[in-house]
C-alpha cells in the first residue's frame, strides 16, 4: 500500500504512468507541429477551434469555456496570435464588452501547412500504437473522466461509437492526413460545441475570410 493518501501501489503506478505518458505525448506532438509552424501547441489548438466554426470566429469567452482555460490566459494567447497576424480581434456588435477572435487568411495557410503533420504525429504516437480495442477503451475512459471533471463538455455527453463508427473515423483521419486537410485533433477538441458557439453576435463579414 502506498503511503500517499491511502492509494495502492498499483493505483500510484497507474497515475504516474498515465500522467507521464500524456505529458510526453503532448511534447512529442508539439515538437512535430513546430517543425511546420513556430507556434506553441496550445495556440495552434485555438486556431483549430476557430477553424471549426463556419465563420472562423468565436467569442473569447467561448474559447475559454471550450478549453477550460482562464479568460486572462485566452486574452494573452489571442493577443499574441493577433500580433502574429493569425487572428483579428473584433468587437461584438451586440455587446461591446465582448470580443471575437477571427481567423485571418494567414492563419488558414498555417493550418494547411501544419494540419497534415499534426494528424500524422497523433497517428504515429497514439492511434497506431494502440489496438482497436485499446482505442475504444481509451475513449471510454476519457469520457468517464470528463463526465466527472467537465460534465458540461460535449465530448462527455456523446455516446461511445460502435466499432464500425470508430473504424470509419480512423479511415477519415488517415484520408485527411494524406490530403493535408486534417487541421487539428481529428475531433478531440470539442467540435460538437465549437461549431455553433459564435451565435447571433458573429461579427459582420467574418465568414468571408478564406
Amino acid at each position: 500500500m502506498s503511503e500517499h493518501c491511502g492509494i495502492s501501489a498499483s493505483e500510484e503506478r497507474t497515475w504516474d504512468a498515465a500522467t507521464l505518458a500524456f505529458r510526453l505525448l503532448d511534447q512529442r506532438v508539439e515538437r512535430d507541429v513546430q517543425q511546420e509552424v513556430d507556434l506553441p501547441l496550445t495556440y495552434y489548438e485555438l486556431l483549430v477551434l476557430l477553424s471549426r466554426n463556419e465563420h472562423g470566429s468565436l467569442r473569447m469567452s467561448d474559447l475559454a469555456e471550450l478549453t477550460h482555460t482562464r479568460a486572462s490566459r485566452i486574452s494573452h494567447a489571442v493577443r499574441k496570435l493577433a500580433e502574429a497576424g493569425l487572428v483579428d480581434r473584433v468587437h461584438c456588435e451586440e455587446d461591446r464588452r465582448s470580443w471575437f477572435a477571427v481567423l485571418t487568411d494567414k492563419a488558414r495557410g498555417v493550418l494547411r501547412d501544419a494540419g497534415a503533420r499534426h494528424v500524422v504525429s497523433m497517428r504515429e504516437n497514439l492511434f497506431d500504437v494502440l489496438s482497436a480495442e485499446q482505442r475504444d477503451q481509451l475513449l471510454d475512459i476519457s469520457r468517464t473522466l470528463l463526465a466527472r471533471l467537465a460534465p458540461e463538455s460535449a465530448l462527455a455527453r456523446e455516446g461511445v461509437p460502435t466499432r464500425e463508427e470508430s473504424d470509419a473515423l480512423a479511415r477519415e483521419g488517415a484520408g485527411r492526413a494524406g490530403t493535408g486537410g486534417g487541421a487539428g485533433h481529428g475531433g478531440a477538441s470539442g467540435t460538437g460545441t465549437a461549431g455553433g458557439a459564435a451565435g447571433p453576435g458573429t461579427p459582420e463579414g467574418a465568414g468571408a475570410r478564406g
